[in-house]
Order: C-alpha cells, then sequence, then structure tokens
C-alpha cells in the first residue's frame, strides 16, 4: 500500500542546528558577559570599529545590530566583514565615533551546522 506514494518533495533530508547568539557590547567597548552568549568576545578597534568572535559555524546570517541606549538619531552600527567559519566580524557605527555615555550596541547572529 504505501509503495505507492511518491516521495515527499518537501521533506527535508538533511537537518540544520541553528544557534542564536546574542553579543552586548557595553559603554567602555567591552562585552557584557551577563547579556552575552558564551564563547564571544569584543574588541574596540577604534574609530567606532568593534570586532567580535563567536563560535565558527558551516553559515550564518547577521540577524541584526542596533544602537541602544542613545539620544542620537540616524547613527546605527554597519556590519563590514562577516565570516561564520572562522568566527569573526566586525562592526562600525555610521558616524565612526566610540559609544560614549550610556550607549550599547546589541548584535544578533543566526549560525548554522550540521
Amino acid at each position: 500500500m504505501f509503495a505507492a506514494y511518491a516521495r515527499n518533495v518537501y521533506a527535508p533530508t538533511k537537518f540544520v542546528d541553528v544557534s542564536f547568539v546574542f553579543i552586548k557590547v557595553g559603554p567602555d567597548g567591552t562585552r557584557v558577559a551577563a547579556d552575552s552568549s558564551p564563547e564571544t568576545t569584543v574588541t574596540a578597534a577604534g574609530s567606532g570599529v568593534y570586532n567580535i568572535t563567536f563560535p565558527k559555524a558551516m553559515a550564518g546570517y547577521v540577524v541584526g545590530a542596533e544602537l541602544a541606549k542613545t539620544s542620537s538619531d540616524g547613527i546605527f552600527p554597519e556590519n563590514i566583514s562577516f565570516a561564520p567559519t572562522s568566527g569573526t566580524a566586525s562592526f562600525e557605527l555610521s558616524d565612526e565615533a566610540n559609544l560614549s555615555g550610556s550607549e550599547e550596541i546589541h548584535i544578533t547572529l543566526a549560525l548554522f551546522n550540521q
């Protein structure tokens, strides 16, 4: 009876693990450990550039990056490099200035592994 059924072309042939990584960069340009995923780091490289590391993945996507707790309009973090296979990325504030006052950067990544 079941031999007459065609193979379901919509069913996945491989399953993929999806991990969401959250990184919070504090006003001093360092990672806020209590609010960030483990195995992540942040390094301030000057001129509003922040380099991050995260667990390596087969593929990935920058879900979002936002500047929080700011009174400035129109300033946002731009993704200038993202390499999930090496576990590195860089973000730069659009005004090329470092964080000040109580400003924070919130970054969310989706990482895919088999």
